[in-house]
């Protein structure tokens, strides 16, 4: 399947998983635009850099339900501040850099 945009992709996904290194044009691949496009039960895993999920929009969709669940073992920044709303959010895991040992 050829998908022409990262948006048009994530209003079929179930979990979003991007993986990718970090370029210019990666920053914020996945942003709010991307985000809004999941289905309210679609969760997202990033396993890439921090800086391709835009932080802001995901803690925005995450505590306004708008998706289900988000796995991190990348953030931005990184580390995570302790005082970071990721932190105190039910439905976000952070798992930094946990990857590589599975």
């Amino acid at each position: 399947m050829y998908v022409a945009d990262v948006a048009d992709l994530a209003s079929q996904c179930d979990v979003l998983v991007p993986m990718c290194a970090l370029t210019k044009q990666t920053e914020h691949l996945i942003n709010q635009d991307v985000i809004s496009q999941l289905k309210p039960d679609a969760g997202l895993i990033n396993m890439s850099r921090g800086k391709v999920v835009d932080t802001d929009a995901l803690t925005e969709a995450l505590k306004t339900k708008s998706i289900k669940y988000a796995i991190l073992d990348t953030t931005y920044p990184e580390p995570l501040p302790s005082g970071h709303p990721l932190w105190n959010l039910d439905n976000c895991f952070v798992f930094p850099h946990y990857a590589t040992n599975t």
